[in-house]
Parts: C-alpha cells; structure tokens; sequence
C-alpha cells in the first residue's frame, strides 16, 4: 500500500508540474517574443536602427541650427533639459526660447561628431541614447569654439516620429 500511495503522489506532483508548465509557457513565450519584438511588429534592431539615423541627423553641423534642434524636441508637457548637473529648461517653450536666443550667436557649426554611442530600445515607443560628441562652431564674433561632452537623450514616439523629451549633458571642455 505505501508504494501505491508512493506513486499516486508521485503521479499527482507530476500532473502539478506539466500543468504548471503547459500554463507557464504561454507567458514565457508571449515574455520573449515582446523582448525580440514588440507588439506592433517593430523589431529592437530596427528601434535602434531610427534613433541612430536620429543621431546621425542631430550631430550632423548642417542641421545644428534653431528650426532643425528644435523640430526634434517633443512640444508636450515633461519636457526637461539639464547640463552639467543643473536643469536649464524644464519645460518645452523654455527650451525653444533659450535655444533661440543661443543659436542667435552661432555662425555655422564647423563641425560635428559623436563616438562610443550606446543606444537602447526601451519599448515600441521609448528608447535612449548616450553618447560623447566633439563639435566646433564660429560664433557670432568669428571665434571658433570648441564644444566637447557627452549626452543623453530619452526619445518617444510621437505618431510616426521619434522626439526627444529628455536630455541631460555634460561639458568635458570647460
């Protein structure tokens, strides 16, 4: 009798187990395909894939200018950029006026670059990005300045666009 009771239990432990797994799997499954893929198809690779043309375009010295920078920031409430420790705007129409009136004494951008980007899809509709960038601008004067530090930006997507609704930067040069 103890080597039946033995096996009932055995038998009913195991029925435990293939349930519990039959009905885990779906959400295993369901977990890793949202990490490989989020639910409207868009894959991480290509999340990553937009936010790096992104950057390639806000570091590009041919769209360092007031109309290009702030197009791709998100006109909406959450709105923050901070420097080197401080929060400067916190608050869209601040940023578009401070920007404004900076862009005001810049010539042209000489040139820019980013190195040792790290990009991260964070959902279908959120990602980061960090990254160090060098640039050069001719100022208002005609001196040349050199601007070097590291950023990092918080993105959303905003209907079909991805827009910037967080950023926060460190000056390396000054």
């Amino acid at each position: 009798m103890s080597n039946f009771t033995n096996l009932i239990q055995t038998v009913k432990i195991m029925n435990k187990i293939f349930l519990t797994t039959v009905l885990a799997l779906p959400i295993l499954i369901s977990s890793m395909e949202l990490n490989a893929q989020n639910t409207s198809g868009m894959s991480e690779s290509k999340i990553k894939s937009e936010i790096e043309t992104l950057m390639d375009y806000f570091f590009n010295p041919d769209h360092l200018n007031y109309q290009d920078q702030v197009a791709l920031r998100a006109n909406q409430d959450g709105y923050i950029f901070a420097i080197d420790g401080r929060i400067i705007y916190a608050d869209y129409e601040s940023y578009r006026s401070g920007a404004e009136a900076s862009y005001a004494k810049v010539q042209k951008f000489i040139e820019s670059k980013r190195t040792n980007s790290l990009i991260v899809a964070l959902a279908e509709t959120a990602a980061a990005c960090t990254t160090e960038f060098q640039s050069k601008y001719l100022n208002t004067s005609g001196d040349t300045v050199i601007l070097n530090g590291c950023k990092t930006f918080v993105f959303k997507k905003i209907g079909d666009k991805w827009k910037i609704v967080q950023e926060n930067g460190t000056h390396l040069n000054r």
